[in-house]
């Protein structure tokens, strides 16, 4: 078992994606869960469906209001995310105060179901994790089998 990184101590280290290579690809994309999902398995049900389609933030991209105007995009959008290794996802822009400036933000995180066995769940929300590259090592935390996440993106307006 490798251990050279292992420390006793919590540390905080910078993840693959951290560093910003490119100022086009300046956002990282998170996704979280509100009190109506839990991640992303309840897509199908009526009820949890009925409350995110009502939900201004439920199936879209939420960003930082000024970060968002600094970009030239308003709530509403039609936006694409794009990941330097050429993977993209596209979804609808809701503008928040709620969300740190250098992130965009999704409910669920592995939305986009293209299941015929899921009809009211089909191709809602926005799948961000179809961002992150293929399963490296050097995204694997050898100690504890953790993959890292942090992927910058860039977004820009598609319609």
């Amino acid at each position: 078992m490798e251990t050279d990184d292992y420390e006793a101590l919590p540390d905080w280290k910078p993840g693959c994606g951290y560093e910003v290579v490119d100022s086009d690809f300046d956002i990282i994309p998170v996704y979280h869960t509100d009190a109506i999902n839990t991640d992303s398995w309840l897509m199908e049900n009526p009820y949890v469906n009925e409350i995110n389609e009502e939900n201004p933030y439920g199936y879209t991209i939420e960003m930082n209001a000024a970060k968002a105007k600094e970009k030239g995009l308003a709530n509403g959008d039609k936006v694409r995310l794009s990941s330097l290794e050429g993977a993209s996802v596209e979804g609808v822009l809701a503008t928040s105060e709620g969300v740190h400036a250098e992130c965009v933000s999704v409910i669920g995180g592995h939305w986009g179901s293209k299941s015929k066995y899921m009809p009211r769940a089909f191709n809602k929300g926005v799948p961000v994790v179809h961002l992150i590259p293929g399963q490296t090592p050097d995204r694997l935390d050898h100690i504890c089998s953790a993959f890292d996440q942090c992927v910058r993106v860039k977004i820009e307006k598609i319609a």
